[in-house]
């Protein structure tokens, strides 16, 4: 989910997972290493204000990746 003033994007993935969130160019905005919870929250840079379709996806430690999800 990106925040609302689109800095941040937070969403669940498995633990110890790089996620890594990239704009429709394919460049790479932010990234993050998933809590032990699973949770995740990765900063944006640029902030993405208008709308922008994003893709997400996990790499878990043995450089497996998730399938992409947009939002």
């Amino acid at each position: 989910q990106v925040s609302g003033d689109g800095e941040t994007v937070t969403g669940k993935a498995e633990a110890g997972s790089t996620v890594a969130i990239k704009d429709s160019n394919g460049t790479t905005l932010g990234s993050t290493i998933v809590a032990a919870d699973g949770t995740f929250k990765a900063t944006l840079d640029p902030a993405q204000t208008n709308g922008q379709t994003l893709s997400v996806t996990a790499t878990d430690a043995a450089g497996n990746p998730s399938s992409v999800v947009t939002t």
